[in-house]
């Protein structure tokens, strides 16, 4: 740990105050990060910013001091866990040099947890300079863990006490639903919803920087899940839009086509309470054009899905009789 000396001037004494000074003694400080990041390790519940302390991080630094220790935890990096209080590797102790910069990239979770989904084969490319060029890593079907999957904006720093902020960014999509009636005189009632054509395991390619990372997910060969938003929910909507079932996490599709939709069972009861229909089916196309589009699902966006069931229309009719139509006829001469 750094050693705080404390200097007071003879002058500062005099003044009734005194003047503190830090001074560095040289010695190792261990490297530990601050980890931040939007989300739970299941379906992400919003406004959280603390990082889940039974995942790791798996960690790469780049040192531009020393040739030999460019890769100052190695090409494959390290992994860091939570103990006493800081994020650090609790292998090894790892400490910052004496002089230079590093640069972090992270990537999380990539250890086996229970009850979540590990990033594997994680990779970091690094061509020349101080700069990652981009992580690879393959996700497997996540579908039953629902694991909010991270990687971290790049982190530059030279020696510091203390721990050193990393923000994650989310890899994956979110999908939310919501529904709503028109017409409180009608009752509908939600029962089963399900979120057809998403991919839930892809190959990832992440690009960081010190503000932002971009996402690219290749899910070929992959087969396309139905996700359950909602099962027997029996859920009775009214004017006020509200979530349908469990927000569901996607792979990132880069372009939505007409297979991925959602898949509602309801129950209606029209307004005089004598009619009503039962088990009905609907599809929703999730590909929506238009001012709040929503044509493809990128990384770290949570897209809300809002039905609204219109009123009950009462069947008319607007009868019109067309004209009738001459047809001359001419009599030959008697």
């Amino acid at each position: 740990m750094k050693k705080i000396l404390f200097i007071a001037t003879a002058a500062a004494m005099i003044a009734g105050c005194a003047k503190v000074t830090t001074v560095d003694t040289g010695e190792p400080q261990e490297i530990a990060f601050e980890a931040y990041y939007y989300g739970t390790t299941k379906a992400p519940l919003d406004n959280s910013a603390e990082f889940p302390t039974d995942w790791n991080m798996l960690v790469h630094a780049l040192y531009d001091g020393d040739a030999e220790s460019l890769h100052y935890f190695g090409e494959s990096g390290t992994s860091f866990t939570y103990g006493s209080g800081v994020w650090h590797d609790a292998t090894t102790m790892r400490y910052w040099p004496a002089t230079g910069t590093l640069t972090f990239n992270a990537v999380a979770p990539t250890a086996t947890i229970e009850g979540a989904t590990s990033f594997s084969d994680v990779a970091f490319n690094h061509d020349s300079g101080y700069d990652l060029n981009y992580i690879t890593a393959t996700l497997a079907d996540n579908s039953s863990n629902q694991t909010d999957v991270l990687v971290a904006k790049t982190a530059k720093s030279g020696k510091i006490q203390g721990d050193l902020p990393m923000t994650f960014k989310h890899a994956l999509a979110q999908v939310v639903f919501k529904a709503a009636t028109a017409d409180e005189s009608q009752t509908i009632t939600i029962k089963n919803a399900v979120l057809k054509g998403s991919f839930q395991e892809g190959s990832m390619t992440a690009t960081p920087s010190e503000s932002d990372v971009t996402f690219a997910w290749n899910t070929e060969g992959k087969t396309a899940k139905d996700m359950n938003v909602c099962e027997s929910a029996n859920q009775q909507l009214t004017t006020a839009a509200t979530e349908v079932g469990n927000p569901v996490l996607v792979v990132p599709i880069a372009a939505l086509d007409d297979t991925q939709l959602l898949e509602l069972t309801y129950d209606i009861t029209y307004p005089d309470g004598e009619a009503s229909m039962t088990d009905v089916v609907a599809t929703v196309a999730l590909k929506v054009d238009g001012e709040a589009q929503a044509t493809s699902w990128d990384a770290g966006k949570k897209y809300i899905y809002t039905l609204t069931f219109s009123g009950p229309r009462e069947i008319t009719i607007d009868p019109d009789v067309e004209d009738w139509v001459d047809q001359e006829v001419e009599v030959p001469g008697l």
